[in-house]
């Protein structure tokens, strides 16, 4: 939205981006490996949950969404729209 103009872009930006965002990524995506093939059953039991999550953050993430139309006239009021050209 900053890119866009509807919102001032924020003073801090992060260090390397977006190289650190992929490097995060692939770190993550080591450790689910490694928990796949860990031997230990707590670690096991760690990476077969990990769909069970996955469904509820979407479930929780769909219960959420259908809220946002009613709020979306606060936000509105909130953040109106900026013209670009209004730099400081």
């Amino acid at each position: 939205m900053a890119a866009r103009g509807e919102l001032e872009p924020p003073p801090f930006r992060m260090p390397f981006a977006p190289w650190s965002n992929y490097l995060t990524l692939a770190f993550l995506l080591m450790v689910v490996v490694l928990l796949g093939l860990a031997k230990d059953f707590a670690q096991r039991v760690s990476f077969y949950s990990i769909p069970v999550v996955l469904i509820g953050l979407f479930i929780g993430w769909r219960v959420v969404r259908k809220r946002t139309p009613e709020h979306e006239a606060e936000l509105q009021v909130a953040a109106p729209h900026r013209d670009v050209s209004e730099r400081r």
